[in-house]
């Protein structure tokens, strides 16, 4: 299973949870590639004028997910902490994607929401201070650099390998 994530708003900021989340659970993660002028023209296309900017490239990088992946990730974060509110257009991203981008892979659109009794707490793990690193394996004759991404010395993710050892292996 191939699970997309839009290289745009919230990506910024939660990427390496939301990928080391669904590695875990055994699928692979693919990212649209950097903006560019066409996503943000393609996305343009597919709403309003009146569309915020932001909104218009999200659409764009779905858009250039939509052939490379079984499904797309797009969670309706209405609240990551109590008392304060994203803006409703981040609130209704799973339907606007649905209803402007029809050939889109189905949408996992999970709804966040800690003012209605959330018991979701993954957010806090953007808070943690990240380390990152690489190293050359030798394990095999391809010496890839390995890079990675710990908290507190303990590995969450590993990259970069062409075999496939490290990715398999967070503990080696």
């Amino acid at each position: 299973m191939i699970i997309g994530i839009p290289r745009a708003l919230l990506y910024y900021q939660y990427y390496p949870m939301w990928k080391t989340f669904f590695e875990e659970l055994g699928a692979e993660v693919v990212v649209s590639p950097p903006t560019t002028q066409a996503m943000l023209s393609s996305g343009s296309s597919r709403v309003v004028a009146d569309t915020c900017l932001p909104v218009k490239i999200f659409l764009g990088h779905v858009i250039s997910l939509a052939e490379r992946c079984d499904y797309i990730f797009i969670p309706a974060i209405r609240s990551v902490k109590r008392k304060a509110y994203n803006c409703s257009k981040f609130l209704g991203l799973p339907d606007m994607t649905k209803a402007v981008i029809p050939e889109s892979p189905p949408i996992l659109d999970i709804e966040i929401d800690v003012n209605n009794g959330s018991k979701f707490k993954g957010f806090e793990a953007s808070k943690e201070k990240y380390h990152t690193s690489s190293f050359e394996c030798k394990a095999c004759p391809n010496l890839c650099e390995i890079a990675q991404i710990s908290i507190n010395g303990q590995v969450l993710a590993r990259w970069g390998g062409r075999c496939d050892l490290w990715e398999r292996s967070p503990s080696n």
